[in-house]
């Protein structure tokens, strides 16, 4: 009776009440998606990102060029590596262009994070060939499926113009493979020119902990920081982060 009385405190009682389930279910649904339920790729818990540590307590991600990131392969603790570069693209040929999140996927990777598409492949190796350009191929996201194509069964073999260009489309990711919230997935192409960086992650052996990555990587990146010094903070230690940790870390 009070409520019906107070018409605006109603009101107000109301909106928050929204507000604070809403905040409460969007929460929940990032822990839920980072914590209880877990990645859909395989040895996810193995999986990390490379980062560096400044003397201050900062970390950002440790970005690395096609050599450098020949010579981490190499380490007996890497089982895979997935370089990624990330850029925004504009899908053109329409009278709206419209903007999307291209990552450019190393052609291991769909192999590795072992998440069978939808419809159609993955990219592949052969893809991307060393010392030729990348072919013109992209497979789409599932949200992007949906939404630009209006979940068309028969997508595969059609065409989409990224930038003025035609790839064309040879698969279409499941619904949990959301890796870096991209829209399209390029073959990425690793040249060996030492000015181009790439975002790398790393699945690591069976039974090696991050304290141990770690201290096989530092060495490593310290030479690197020697061979370029304005690449790296003056001081700097190397850490690993999993996939849950640096997720929890971005909303806390």
């Amino acid at each position: 009776r009070q409520l019906v009385k107070s018409p605006g405190l109603t009101l107000t009682a109301l909106v928050s009440l929204v507000l604070g389930i809403g905040a409460t279910t969007a929460v929940f649904s990032v822990i839920y998606a980072a914590l209880i339920n877990p990645y859909p790729f395989v040895g996810a818990d193995r999986i990390v990102r490379l980062t560096i540590q400044s003397k201050a307590g900062q970390g950002d991600w440790a970005n690395l060029n096609g050599p450098q990131i020949q010579r981490v392969r190499q380490l007996g603790m890497v089982e895979s590596l997935l370089a990624m570069d990330y850029h925004a693209m504009i899908v053109t040929g329409h009278e709206l262009p419209e903007n999307v999140n291209a990552i450019g996927l190393i052609s291991n990777g769909f192999a590795d994070l072992g998440v069978p598409p939808v419809l159609g492949r993955g990219l592949v190796p052969s893809d991307s060939i060393d010392g030729q350009d990348p072919q013109a191929v992209t497979v789409l996201s599932y949200a992007f499926w949906q939404t630009h194509f209006l979940s068309d069964p028969d997508v595969v073999g059609k065409t989409i113009q990224l930038d003025r260009k035609n790839y064309l489309i040879v698969g279409v990711a499941a619904p949990r493979f959301r890796w870096y919230s991209a829209d399209v997935y390029l073959p990425l192409k690793l040249t060996q020119d030492p000015g181009l960086l790439y975002i790398i992650n790393l699945r690591l052996r069976k039974g090696v902990s991050h304290e141990q990555a770690d201290a096989a990587l530092e060495p490593l990146l310290d030479q690197f920081a020697r061979e370029m010094p304005n690449r790296f903070p003056e001081h700097f230690r190397v850490r690993v982060e999993g996939l849950n940790e640096w997720v929890v870390r971005s909303i806390s």
